[in-house]
């Protein structure tokens, strides 16, 4: 869903940002302007300038398994991720923000609007690098044996955090 800034658009707005009148264009500055839809075409688009993702991973774990008790198990697993250069479609939302406070045509340029009405035609979405994706968590895992009349039973309890 897409949140047009220039809802409610008024000339105190424009000059308090400049940035309004590039991702704004032909909108009234009166106040008036509503967003038709909020769902809007959106135009995906490849970038021959892409970088090649890159990454760091990092995993370890620990096992205890003893025949002091038999049965009895726990392990503790860790695992941390960082992707650079996340390869990702452009936004429409962040497009629209980063427009308001930087100015660039890279984001500004996106936006295109009916010169009568100023509402949206189409945002084109480039395929870019932005930014960088980290995860990490980790899983711990405990079995208990129980022995019951005639049967072998157990508890195992299972921890996850990510």
């Amino acid at each position: 869903m897409f949140t047009d800034p220039c809802v409610g658009l008024t000339a105190a707005k424009l000059a308090s940002n400049p940035n309004y009148a590039k991702v704004c264009q032909f909108v009234p500055t009166d106040g008036s302007f509503q967003a038709a839809n909020t769902q809007v075409t959106g135009l995906l688009a490849g970038n021959p300038k892409l970088r090649p993702e890159s990454g760091d991973v990092l995993t370890y774990g620990l096992v205890y398994d003893s025949s002091l008790l038999p049965g009895f198990s726990a392990n503790v697993d860790f695992w941390r991720y960082q992707i650079n250069n996340v390869i990702t479609q452009v936004d429409p939302n962040f497009a629209a923000t980063q427009c308001l406070a930087t100015g660039t045509d890279q984001f500004c340029g996106l936006f295109a609007r009916q010169p009568s009405t100023g509402q949206i035609l189409v945002i084109d979405q480039p395929t870019s690098n932005l930014g960088k994706l980290k995860t990490e968590g980790s899983i711990s895992d405990c079995a208990i044996p129980c022995a019951t009349q005639g049967s072998a039973t157990g508890i195992s309890l299972s921890m996850r955090h990510a």
